[in-house]
């Protein structure tokens, strides 16, 4: 289970992610957007996780990488 330490850490870390690309795409260094890019797709697919266990009462298992969503 996750806390809200945790919650609000990764929604924080998610955001700083997100503008740390945009002013990298601003300044055209394409190699550390991209970098970046990961791991906002992490930040972002463990949110989505987090959001199917919320509608099946935390009784839900999206398997690797959100296979079963």
């Amino acid at each position: 289970m996750t806390t809200m330490k945790e919650f609000y850490e990764c929604i924080d870390d998610f955001w700083f992610e997100v503008y740390h690309v945009a002013i990298y795409l601003a300044r055209q260094d394409l190699w550390l957007a991209k970098f970046r890019d990961n791991d906002i797709k992490r930040f972002l697919l463990k949110m989505i996780e987090w959001n199917e266990g919320s509608k099946h009462n935390w009784n839900y298992e999206t398997n690797s990488l959100g296979k079963r969503m």
